[in-house]
């Protein structure tokens, strides 16, 4: 964002730097737009394994995961700022459909050639794209929340040198509030006035559940054969 006009001699658009343009208007597309949000973070999840191999589990697991989410947050607003810096939002030029556009069609068309044949328009493809792996994404975030909660009500059998909270039932009340969020988030998600788009993203995280019971089945059976 910033060495890229000083580098080269590109065009860059002016941004409207008014509070007005960074507000979001709170309507239904906004909130049904969260599970983008919570899609942001996904992956951090993968550092809790080694929570109790840091030095000082309890403070330094909590002050990365803060550090994270800034630099989550700053990343996504430098690149928002960058993307319309060299893209107007609201006029999308044709010559956009050049070969990146084209690849994405073939690539989505291959790996999920149902949907593509439903939806017609590529910009409206990987628009849909995008959303739908924002929703079935932070869905599996349920499972760690309900084993967190599962966790607490177990009270003192496991232990553990980290607790994000050691009141029991303070914990519980956190991991039963980040469900629901996540929940309302993903089935947000899932709405879109188009019929077809709405169908699949109801669809698919049941498909994907469905593998992830079958898969399991077929990995023991090759491994005895």
């Amino acid at each position: 964002m910033i060495a890229a006009p000083a580098i080269t001699d590109a065009h860059l658009n002016s941004i409207d730097w008014s509070l007005k343009t960074f507000m979001p208007t709170f309507d239904m597309k906004f909130f049904t737009s969260l599970s983008i949000l919570v899609f942001a973070v996904g992956g951090c999840e993968k550092i809790s394994p080694y929570v109790n191999e840091m030095k000082d589990p309890e403070k330094g697991f909590s002050k990365g995961m803060i550090t994270l989410a800034i630099m989550v947050g700053v990343c996504a607003i430098l690149g928002t700022i960058s993307l319309g810096m060299m893209f107007d939002s609201n006029n999308v030029p044709k010559d956009l459909m050049t070969n990146g556009h084209k690849l994405i069609f073939v690539i989505v068309s291959i790996l999920i050639i149902v949907p593509a044949l439903g939806i017609k328009d590529v910009d409206a493809l990987v628009k849909w794209l995008v959303k739908l792996n924002a929703v079935c994404m932070p869905l599996r975030y349920l499972w760690v929340f309900v084993a967190y909660i599962a966790l607490k009500k177990a009270g003192e059998k496991f232990k553990s040198e980290y607790y994000f909270v050691k009141n029991r039932t303070l914990g519980i009340v956190i991991g039963a509030w980040c469900f629901a969020f996540t929940a309302f988030a993903c089935i947000g998600g899932m709405y879109s006035t188009d019929t077809f788009q709405l169908a699949v993203n109801i669809i698919t995280p049941f498909v994907l559940l469905g593998l992830g019971f079958i898969m399991p089945y077929f990995a023991r059976k090759n491994n005895t054969q």
